[in-house]
């Protein structure tokens, strides 16, 4: 067995036959994509979190970004009730939100979007299935 990995698909590879391969999905793990360097760093640095935010959402983020790195897609965040998963109205029509410790009002906000980086419209639940890659744009309560 080769393990190789295939744009967001790792494969294995099983020689059958000499000009005969057979491929396998093994584990479709999603992507995080950030809307720039300076989140990227804050998003994976606990400490900072913690500083601006507190313990709660500091770990809660974590336990959310590890989540989303192992779902197949959106719809097994979805499928999770505590991450409150929902789609946001108004002039953030096309964004998403997960509760960060619903008590803080804190949420971590994101888009859909597709390889080629445009985002992905969220018509009804079951568009969450082809979701394999989020852009998380802020961190933070956008009722303020």
């Amino acid at each position: 067995f080769i393990l190789v990995k295939n744009k967001n698909f790792y494969l294995i590879k099983k020689y059958v036959k000499i000009f005969n391969i057979k491929e396998i999905p093994l584990r479709c793990t999603m992507e995080i994509k950030y809307e720039n360097d300076r989140l990227k760093e804050f998003c994976n640095n606990e400490k900072k979190v913690k500083k601006k935010f507190g313990a709660i959402v500091s770990e809660k983020l974590v336990i959310t970004l590890k989540f989303i790195k192992n779902a197949n897609n959106l719809l097994d965040v979805a499928n999770f009730p505590s991450f409150h998963l929902h789609s946001l109205k108004g002039d953030r029509k096309g964004e998403l939100s997960i509760y960060l410790g619903k008590t803080t009002g804190v949420r971590l906000i994101f888009e859909a979007i597709n390889y080629d980086g445009n985002n992905i419209e969220i018509n009804n639940y079951s568009t969450y299935k082809i979701v394999k890659i989020i852009n998380i744009l802020e961190i933070g309560d956008y009722h303020e």
